[in-house]
């Protein structure tokens, strides 16, 4: 994907959009990298110790990733859970990941 330059095309394509809510270029290239593949994702957001970045980070390893999850699915083919319930829940975790992580970082 990045040989096809797929990362590029994201980026100027959505970082607009996320650019408004105070994410910027490395933090949203770190939460694309890290959608599809955790490791690489939060390697870029530990670079920024910003607090975006914590919670960003909070986010994609509760996602896990779509590699990941890909993967899980060929197992969770036997128990019968079906795909999108998985990934529906994989994207409420992160959510709620994201927002509980927000709440402990005014905390503490």
């Amino acid at each position: 994907l990045d040989a096809l330059k797929f990362f590029n095309f994201l980026n100027k394509s959505f970082y607009p959009l996320f650019s408004k809510f105070g994410i910027d270029k490395n933090n949203f290239s770190g939460l694309i990298y890290g959608l599809l593949e955790v490791t690489r994702g939060a390697k870029i957001l530990s670079l920024n110790t910003k607090n975006i970045s914590i919670i960003l980070a909070s986010g994609i390893l509760s996602f896990s990733g779509l590699s990941i999850i890909m993967q899980s699915m060929a197992f969770l083919k036997e128990c019968k859970i079906k795909a999108h319930s998985f990934i529906f829940s994989k994207c409420v975790h992160m959510i709620l990941s994201m927002i509980f992580c927000a709440i402990l970082i005014v905390i503490f």
